[in-house]
């Protein structure tokens, strides 16, 4: 008699796991390879009982790189997990056909749904003190020699109140101080370093200050609702804009020249110079707005959109969706030359002196009259026409390659990696389901 088959990882409502303790309930989100779902812990009491979001994730075959992530996932949760703005990992559990993780389960949504519904927008203390809490949570993981590489609102939870957030999400996290594989993250948060782009490409980029630059793109998010661009490569017209132009910012976004100044030194190209958390955060408590009086972040701004990845330039901005994860293997190097930081030539967005763009809260006082003639001015940054989602492609192949094949081995595939895709156009592939592994609880939706 053959098994019973495996019922799909989104179809296991109802179902009682480990010993019967816990049952799962609603389905909170799902992903290609697992699931989250409320939980009802049956040992605890009935007049009070625990609820619990619980992940499943498909078992990988034994000794896969996948079952490697999976273990690695959970090891690096838990140990950070004590801090109060991380989700709480309670416990890791094995069945025949799943790996479980428990945790604690937040009484609202991801600050993607926050954002879209602009709740954060306009409220300069509810903004520090919800992404203070974010940095906190980062800086700890780093203190630990722990680096995210996955930050985006997708992967932040916040309260119904909004005044809790919390960290989630740790399935691309990593120890290795510095990374070779470029394309880990999502693609709207990534730094130029990290997509590798020929531009930004370096050998290795260290991890924390590609950490930074997500959280910056994040910060923007929670300002105004807005991306600053669809992808840190000069081919990105907005991004090219915010390179020659130290007031880009400013041009786009009510914010003040005190803002523009934290912002750009969080978006230093070259990954050393970017500013240490602990001073991103005295800067952000520091600040005693974030808005220009009497500007609002009007429909004109380049505006989020929802997940279907729809991109609309009728208007002459970008309207940019937050993308799913996706991670990539690279570039050969035999397709791109490396550049090094000794050899990388200097940008104008690395040479602008603070000082310079600091001018109190005149930021829409005709900036470009105060700086050299050699910057371009681009009121109205336009994006050329946009295709919504990222190719996904090998989960970090370098470095599991690196792990269990060794480096000669690695080369010899860069090189065929390289050879086929030469040419190619890029792939689009809408991702379906909802957002993957996030923990969410019941509540008032933000709309």
């Amino acid at each position: 008699m053959s098994p019973s088959p495996r019922p799909a990882v989104d179809q296991l409502s109802g179902l009682a796991i480990k010993k019967e303790r816990y049952l799962l309930d609603d389905l909170l989100g799902s992903g290609s390879y697992g699931a989250v779902y409320k939980a009802l812990d049956l040992l605890s009491n009935k007049e009070r009982p625990k609820l619990y979001a619980v992940k499943c994730q498909v078992k990988a075959d034994a000794n896969s790189r996948r079952a490697m992530y999976q273990q690695r996932e959970a090891n690096l949760h838990g140990l950070v997990s004590i801090h109060p703005s991380i989700v709480t990992l309670r416990e890791t559990f094995e069945t025949e056909n799943y790996l479980c993780l428990v945790m604690d389960l937040c009484d609202g949504h991801d600050l993607f749904a926050a954002i879209e519904s602009k709740a954060f927008v306009g409220r300069t203390e509810l903004i520090q003190d919800g992404y203070s809490q974010i940095l906190d949570a980062v800086h700890f993981c780093h203190k630990n020699g722990i680096y995210h590489r996955d930050l985006k609102p997708e992967n932040i939870l916040v309260s119904l109140d909004l005044r809790r957030l919390y960290l989630s999400d740790f399935g691309l996290a990593t120890r290795d101080v510095e990374s070779k594989t470029t394309g880990c993250g999502s693609g709207y948060y990534m730094s130029p370093e990290c997509l590798g782009s020929k531009a930004f490409r370096l050998r290795s980029f260290p991890n924390g200050p590609t950490d930074v630059w997500a959280l910056g793109v994040v910060l923007i998010a929670m300002v105004s609702g807005r991306l600053p661009w669809l992808r840190a490569e000069l081919a990105d017209r907005n991004f090219e804009a915010y390179i020659t132009n130290p007031f880009y910012f400013v041009e786009v976004l009510p914010i003040t020249a005190a803002v523009n100044v934290l912002l750009r030194r969080i978006f230093r190209t070259r990954p050393e110079k970017r500013i240490p958390i602990p001073d991103l955060r005295q800067g952000i408590m520091n600040l005693d707005t974030f808005y220009v009086e009497g500007e609002e972040v009007g429909e004109s701004y380049l505006e989020v959109v929802g997940e279907d990845g729809e991109a609309d330039l009728s208007d002459g901005f970008v309207h940019a969706p937050m993308s799913p994860a996706m991670i990539g293997s690279g570039t050969s190097e035999e397709e791109e030359e490396v550049i090094t930081p000794e050899t990388r030539p200097a940008l104008l967005q690395d040479s602008v002196p603070d000082v310079q763009l600091d001018g109190g809260n005149a930021a829409w006082s005709d900036p470009l009259n105060a700086v050299n003639d050699a910057f371009i001015g681009i009121g109205s940054p336009c994006l050329p026409e946009v295709v919504a989602g990222d190719a996904i492609a090998a989960v970090l192949e370098q470095e599991v390659r690196r792990m269990f094949v060794g480096v000669g081995a690695e080369k010899a595939k860069e090189r065929r990696v390289g050879e086929s895709h030469r040419g190619c156009e890029p792939t689009v592939r809408k991702v379906a389901g909802t957002r993957a592994g996030k923990v969410a609880g019941e509540g008032v939706p933000w709309r």
